[in-house]
């Protein structure tokens, strides 16, 4: 690399002139050992109190700098040492030449890319969020009451992800057994990649808490008999302010202040774990998802053992005597100096999975029984497994056909299985938790069990089912939905079983359906295959996607208001080049 400074580097550099009571820069460097430019400051603040008067840090840019992200770390030297939130591990290996391993998290990635512009402009703007960044670490600020809370950046070393399911209703469990802190738990390997934490014993082998995983992390299981050591703590595990244990020494640390005694626990809950295998260490810390709110779950914190000693290092002879062996593992196995392998681990509870968006907690409570696993009731049931819904049952006994795979939510590799059965494995395998279940289609034989549901979907666009939906009584809310002609409209009707009416449904909706009939006859339909009754409905994928969309968006209203007895018609409004202008509701 030229160590010619290149303008765009030297501008930014002046643009910083008018920040000189509070920062002042050195020049660019060249760090070829990470191939970004750097440029030395020291930064001055009013009043030290956690940070110090005057402190030294380092930006480091790409040699594309404006592109590229601008990152600011303290220096290696006369830089702070400690970790605070919004920053990255402070207590790794130094980054580079002149930097320590600590950047700072000035805002997010959206937010970084909005304040980006001009070579001066972006430097500029990063030293100004910087400076508000470091006055909000030096008054304990960064994280106050009312924000969400941020964990500690651990030292990830592996691909591995563990999986646990923890909510208000499991805290409840945990508060049950305040005597029980420690003990073994067994693990499941999904054979999706993934390692659920499962059922945790006490010391005293008595069953503490069991997890309830979803149908395709309990039939795919590999074995429930790999063991791991639990404890639970009052703090999430950190030092230096808010640095995440890089060793065990500093692991010790933490947890003396918390008055925990890492190695006795290990030592009481390590004699079934004595097997040559590693195995993981889960911390599990009560907090709130923001910072000053009582605790309402459990977060664990996820770490791979390194092998435990078996006695052998002794040479010839029997078994050692358990004092021996925690000896070993304190001074060898678990040596102050030995590296933390942290796993990322992940909350699979409802409110945690489903935070970027989620159906109405009325519905995804609810067991849903959806009829119809065609084009339309697919994609209903993968927008409700997607928003929640995690009981839910699919009636349908088709069997799945090539022509099927362009609009519907099975691959061709399903072709010729039941489409109900399929839809079901597919959407378990979108969500931990689920239990979604295929059944045959609803007939006289099977109509009763509807009843075991809180909430009915209808599909299938099938007279029959609407007739055995007709006799039966209930206070269950029903919902029967389909779409006209090329899915240019979408039918809802909100009803409850005793309600339900198939001579008002006719009566609300018969003109619409017949003029779609009409279109039926007057349009050339396409073919599937040779022979006089193989006609197919015309709809592509994107206008049953939308009237899925609409039928859920419609049902999330309607169950959370507990809202029946009405019919809604969608029709879609188009230009004359045919493009989509909008969507019209019509309450009918």
């Amino acid at each position: 690399m030229n160590d010619e400074i290149p303008e765009a580097l030297r501008s930014a550099r002046r643009s910083l002139e008018e920040l000189t009571s509070q920062i002042v820069s050195e020049d660019w460097i060249w760090d070829e050992s990470i191939a970004e430019w750097c440029l030395p400051f020291t930064a001055r603040i009013a009043s030290a109190d956690r940070i110090p008067e005057i402190s030294s840090w380092v930006f480091a840019v790409s040699p594309a700098y404006p592109d590229g992200k601008v990152r600011i770390y303290p220096a290696l030297n006369g830089g702070i040492e400690e970790t605070y939130p919004h920053q990255s591990n402070n207590g790794l290996e130094e980054h580079g030449k002149y930097c320590r391993s600590g950047n700072v998290c000035l805002f997010t990635e959206n937010a970084e890319w909005a304040l980006r512009g001009n070579a001066d402009f972006t430097l500029l703007s990063h030293a100004e969020r910087f400076l508000e960044w470091i006055k909000a670490a030096n008054e304990g600020s960064l994280m106050k009451t009312g924000d969400n809370l941020e964990f500690p950046m651990q030292n990830i070393r592996s691909n591995e992800s563990v999986l646990y399911c923890e909510d208000e209703v499991s805290k409840m469990i945990w508060d049950s057994h305040p005597a029980s802190c420690n003990g073994v738990v067994e693990t499941i390997d999904d054979g999706l990649g993934h390692i659920c934490l499962s059922d945790f014993y006490g010391a005293d082998g008595y069953l503490v808490r069991a997890t309830g995983w979803g149908t395709t992390i309990e039939r795919n299981a590999k074995k429930k008999d790999d063991l791991g050591i639990w404890f639970i703590a009052s703090s999430v595990p950190h030092i230096r302010c808010w640095q995440s244990p890089n060793t065990y020494g500093e692991l010790r640390e933490w947890a003396n202040k918390e008055g925990l005694d890492i190695d006795s626990i290990i030592a009481r809950n390590s004699s079934k774990l004595r097997d040559g295998l590693r195995h993981y260490l889960a911390i599990g810390v009560p907090c709130a998802n923001v910072v000053g709110k009582a605790p309402d779950s459990l977060s664990w914190f996820i770490a791979k053992m390194p092998v435990f000693s078996e006695g052998k290092e002794f040479g010839k002879g029997g078994v050692h005597k358990k004092s021996v062996l925690k000896t070993v593992d304190r001074q060898k196995t678990f040596a102050s100096t030995v590296e933390i392998d942290w796993i990322t681990s992940a909350n699979c509870a409802k409110d945690q999975i489903h935070s970027r968006g989620a159906l109405c907690d009325k519905l995804t409570d609810s067991r849903v029984a959806l009829i119809g696993a065609g084009s339309l009731g697919s994609i209903v049931a993968n927008n409700l497994v997607r928003g929640g819904v995690t009981d839910l049952c699919i009636f349908d006994s088709d069997r799945f056909g090539i022509g099927n795979t362009t609009r519907h939510l099975l691959r061709t590799c399903d072709v010729g299985s039941n489409k109900a059965v399929a839809v079901a494995s597919s959407l378990n395998a979108a969500t931990p938790m689920g239990q979604l279940e295929g059944r045959s289609a609803v007939d006289e034989s099977n109509a009763e069990s509807l009843k075991g549901f809180d909430v009915i979907i209808d599909c299938s666009s099938s007279p029959s089912v609407l007739a055995i939906l007709d006799g039966l009584d209930g206070d269950h809310q029903l919902f029967v939905c389909s779409f006209g002609y090329a899915a240019e409209k979408v039918y809802i009707s909100a009803s409850s079983l005793n309600s339900f009416s198939l001579k008002n449904y006719y009566d609300t909706y018969g003109q619409m359906m017949r003029e779609d009939a009409t279109l039926v006859r007057s349009e050339k339909m396409p073919w599937e295959g040779i022979g006089c009754w193989s006609p197919v409905f015309p709809a592509k994928n994107s206008d049953v996607s939308r009237a899925a969309s609409l039928v859920v968006d419609c049902l999330d209203c309607l169950v959370k208001q507990g809202k029946t007895g009405v019919s809604y018609a969608y029709i879609t409004k188009r230009d004359k080049d045919g493009v989509l202008l909008g969507i019209e509701r019509e309450e009918l």
